[in-house]
């Protein structure tokens, strides 16, 4: 488990890993405020659905940071 999906874990979120994404959903009952981030590693894409606070920063940060999307040469 990397450093962003133990935070994400932390924070109450499940992980679902697809062939083109990577997405973090917040585990509560489905409703219109749960909040929903997706990676969408084919395109280099952040899709953020609901309101973030500062720690779900910090762990989207790490993600990107571990998918070397910081990285502007790739």
């Amino acid at each position: 488990m990397s450093k962003a999906d133990k935070m994400f874990e932390e924070l109450g979120y499940e992980k679902i890993e697809e062939k083109d994404y990577i997405a973090y959903i917040e585990k509560t009952e489905p409703s219109p405020f749960r909040t929903e981030i997706y990676f969408h590693t084919d395109k280099r894409l952040l899709q953020i659905h609901g309101c973030i606070n500062a720690e779900e920063l910090q762990a989207i940060n790490e993600k990107v940071k571990e998918l070397g999307w910081n990285d502007r040469s790739k």
